[in-house]
């Protein structure tokens, strides 16, 4: 018996990139056929004068106008334009919504914190191999960081935070090279956070669930940067990354190399893409925060989150 293909595509709008997901969907199973990202900071300076930036919203307009061509010339039938942190914490967020609107004829769907948390739970859901796991997922953003518990049959808790790269990079002021020195202060600090603002909303749900041994997942660009530098890979191979697990202990190592190199330095790192060697000293420490507040041992990489699960929605809303 045949089986209908449908090919959707969805285009994300973050604070520290564009990216685009384009999937075949059959018989509820996505098949990845293109994917994509142009880094646009859109979020650059938002976090102290609360407006995007005009060359940021200029940019990042021209990077969905240029995914919205080749999700055509792909053969979608139908795109959807998702806007993260950055245009929900912007006070100018709808000039960011009118650009890409001019630029590309597509509504741009702004999503709550909530929302973007729901997404990436979901879209960590599709990869086959968590079925009858209790998942843990951590998804560290530039602007915000959404944590998620839950399993196959839905979720137990979620919450998403202000804390991402980009963020943390502008708030928390350092030399360069940084220096361990700054490390121990910014983990403290983010330790400090995630225990204030993260920890609470858990704490009536994730006894029960530490008892199934839940697997941490993370779910976003520093999980995966991570990985092909764990792996010291220039390349994206999703079903390798998705065989990476990182442990506390190289966590705790990466965070002390990286804060010890200078930007150039960081940039010549096998695996690491240049243009996120400024960030990514923050991700990790994110990431490390994260790992200690919940007492994991190690983290397995997801190359799924947000967009899977929108390509996913749009499968069965579509008839």
């Amino acid at each position: 018996m045949s089986c209908e293909i449908k090919r959707f595509a969805v285009i994300d709008v973050g604070t520290n990139a564009v990216k685009i997901l384009a999937a075949d969907v059959a018989q509820g199973v996505l098949t990845p056929v293109h994917e994509g990202s142009v880094q646009t900071r859109l979020g650059t300076g938002l976090y102290f004068g609360r407006r995007l930036r005009a060359d940021a919203i200029r940019s990042t307009a021209d990077a969905v106008s240029a995914f919205s061509k080749e999700a055509a010339r792909l053969g979608v039938i139908r795109v959807r334009c998702i806007a993260t942190s950055a245009a929900r914490d912007a006070e100018n967020g709808a000039e960011l919504v009118d650009a890409i609107k001019a630029q590309s004829g597509l509504d741009t769907e702004v999503i709550t914190g909530e929302q973007e948390a729901e997404l990436a739970f979901d879209g960590v859901m599709t990869d086959p191999n968590l079925t009858g796991h209790s998942v843990l997922v951590i998804d560290v953003g530039g602007g915000s960081t959404e944590i998620i518990l839950g399993d196959e049959d839905g979720l137990a808790c979620r919450r998403s935070v202000k804390l991402g790269t980009v963020r943390l990079s502008e708030s928390f002021k350092t030399t360069d090279p940084p220096g361990v020195e700054a490390l121990a202060r910014c983990l403290v600090d983010v330790r400090k956070f995630v225990d204030a603002e993260v920890m609470p909303v858990f704490q009536s749900t994730i006894s029960g669930f530490l008892s199934t041994n839940p697997v941490l997942v993370g779910a976003s660009g520093t999980s995966t940067v991570l990985a092909r530098m764990f792996l010291s890979s220039e390349t994206y191979d999703r079903a390798v990354l998705e065989r990476v697990r990182l442990t506390r202990e190289w966590l705790d190592g990466a965070c002390r190399s990286m804060w010890s190199l200078s930007l150039e330095q960081r940039r010549k790192i096998p695996g690491l893409p240049p243009n996120r060697a400024d960030i990514i000293p923050f991700g990790v420490v994110i990431l490390r925060a994260v790992l200690g507040a919940f007492d994991t041992r190690e983290l397995l990489v997801s190359t799924r989150g947000l967009r899977f699960a929108v390509v996913k929605e749009m499968a069965i809303l579509t008839p």
